[in-house]
Order: C-alpha cells, then sequence, then structure tokens
C-alpha cells in the first residue's frame, strides 16, 4: 500500500476526528505496527541524540523503552493524586527551566495509567507554556475512543492559540472497535512537514500492512458508531462493579482517594496506609530490571 496508508482508509479516519475533535485539514498518516512504531517513528521526526522528552508522571511503562531506543532522555515531570496527576504551568515552566535540552513533550489523556483527564484549561495552559519555549507536543490519545462524551481536542485548542504547527497527534480504535491485533493507528497533524518527515523515517519499518485489512477497517468505520456506544457501555459496567467494591474500603471520589473519569478505563486509588512501609523491598525482587527501579527511587 502507500507508505502514509490506503486513500479510502485516510479519508475515513479524517471524517472520523472532524466529528470528534470539530478539525479538518489535517495531515495524516497510518500505523499498523501498533503505538510503539508511531510513536518512535514521531520522536526520530522531532528528536536529536541525547534531546529529552518531558513525561508526567506516572507514565505508561513503554515510552521508556522508545525513548531509550532513540538515544533520548526522559525528564520526568512529578505529579500526585493531590492534583489528579495533572501539572500546572507553575510545574512546567520549573521543568523546561531546568533542563534547556527539553524538546517534546507526552500529553497522554484519557491517562495510562491514571486514569487522569486533561480539561480545556489544562490542556490551553499546559500548550501555551510550551509555545514559549517552542517546544513540541505529542497527544497521545490511546484510550480517547473508549468515551460516551466528548473529550477536549488539544488540537483545537492549539488551533485557537496558534501552536497547531508544534503539535502531532497518535490514536487507535483498536480498543474500542475490539481490534487491537490488527495494529491500525494515525498520526495526524497540521503541519505538513511533521507528517512528511515521519513517513520518511516509518518507511524502514512500516508499509501501513496489508491493503484489505485497511480497507475493511475503512468500511466497518462508516458503520460502527452503535458499536463504540455498546463496547464503550460494557466498560463503563466493568468499572462501576470495581468502583462499588472499593467503596466497601472507603474509596470514593468525595474522600479524594479515588480518580474516576468517564473516559478510558484505568481508575487510580491511594495505596493504603499498612502497605505504605519499608517491609515491602521492590530491590528484593531479581526479576524487576534495576533501571526501572533507579526511576522508582528516584
Amino acid at each position: 500500500s502507500e507508505v502514509e496508508g490506503e486513500k479510502e482508509l485516510i479519508n475515513t479516519f479524517k471524517e472520523y476526528i472532524e466529528k470528534d475533535e470539530n478539525i479538518n485539514n489535517y495531515e495524516l498518516a497510518v500505523v499498523t505496527s501498533g503505538g510503539r512504531s508511531a510513536l518512535t517513528n514521531i520522536l526520530r521526526t522531532l528528536l536529536n541524540p541525547n534531546d529529552s522528552v518531558l513525561i508526567p508522571e506516572p507514565m505508561w511503562s513503554g515510552y521508556k523503552s522508545v525513548v531509550d531506543f532513540i538515544y533520548g532522555k526522559i525528564v520526568s515531570l512529578k505529579t500526585s493524586i493531590e492534583n489528579n496527576f495533572i501539572p500546572t504551568a507553575k510545574d512546567m515552566y520549573h521543568y523546561l527551566q531546568e533542563n534547556p535540552s527539553i524538546k517534546v513533550m507526552i500529553l497522554n489523556t484519557p491517562n495510562n495509567p491514571t486514569g487522569a483527564v486533561y480539561s480545556e484549561e489544562n490542556i490551553k495552559e499546559i500548550l501555551e507554556v510550551l509555545l514559549k519555549y517552542n517546544v513540541y507536543c505529542i497527544a497521545d490519545y490511546t484510550y480517547r475512543a473508549i468515551s460516551n462524551n466528548k473529550l477536549q481536542s488539544a488540537n483545537k485548542i492549539a488551533e485557537q492559540i496558534g501552536y497547531s504547527n508544534y503539535l502531532i497527534s497518535m490514536q487507535t480504535l483498536g480498543k474500542v472497535t475490539l481490534t487491537p491485533g490488527l495494529r491500525l493507528w494515525f498520526v495526524y497533524s497540521k503541519n505538513k512537514k511533521l507528517i512528511d518527515d515521519f513517513c520518511y523515517r516509518k518507511q524502514a519499518t512500516d508499509f501501513s500492512g496489508h491493503v484489505f485489512i485497511q480497507k475493511a477497517f475503512a468500511e466497518y468505520l462508516k458503520t460502527s458508531q452503535q458499536d463504540f456506544i455498546s463496547i464503550n457501555n460494557e466498560f463503563d459496567k466493568r468499572k462501576k462493579t470495581f468502583i462499588d467494591e472499593l467503596s466497601k474500603f472507603g474509596y470514593s471520589k468525595e474522600n479524594k482517594n479515588l480518580i474516576v473519569s468517564d473516559s478510558g478505563f484505568y481508575l487510580s486509588f491511594k495505596i493504603p496506609a499498612n502497605y505504605q512501609n519499608k517491609k515491602y523491598n521492590i530491590s528484593d525482587y531479581d526479576f524487576i530490571d534495576k533501571e526501572y527501579i533507579n526511576l522508582l527511587c528516584n
């Protein structure tokens, strides 16, 4: 197939994001080796060796291996349950001033693993700071489609504040369509050069997959809205069951020890105090990577 993906699938995705985010005229490419492939080639497009990526922590564990692979560095932006795992402008200024090697930030909403969903105010505040420092942003929308409500669009907010040329988004519908094995992702941006450079680099690893699969998925997306709703309703039922059980132990949003969003399928809750002690020493477990232990301890 074409390096950027089959036209039929690209056009279907464009229709999808226009409805989902109220945006249009975006350059788009299809990726069929999964999110790691998409992220690796985006970072190869934006970074030079030893450049840094700013990522709110806790973060998806896969970010570390991808950044290591391209000889980059991670700067962990510390967050906590007290601020709903969402950084503020003050946090951003501190990290960017202290780390001039930062060239990219990853904005993952809904977040894996915290479940945090960034509001319009959160996203605008972050993008405005990044714009001042000419830092790019990757909007990782892996779990965006797992929602029965409209989520805030980083792309729409970027258009409003003049940041679009610095933003590139990546998304999959594999979770909500229950087709993760097809590995169909798409990346998009207003910045045509970013997408052209991305396609140039991804040719070595990803030719966008089998034409039949792309055409079949394009047909499915034209008729799948009711399926999306049904699957999201099933996710909501499972999440409610877990929340109901947690409430028996004093966990709730009102008690401020549980984060629940109406999107994605992750929850965050505080570890009970009696488990927060030195009795459980993570370094005692040989199967846990020592670099990961150092990351946690620091």
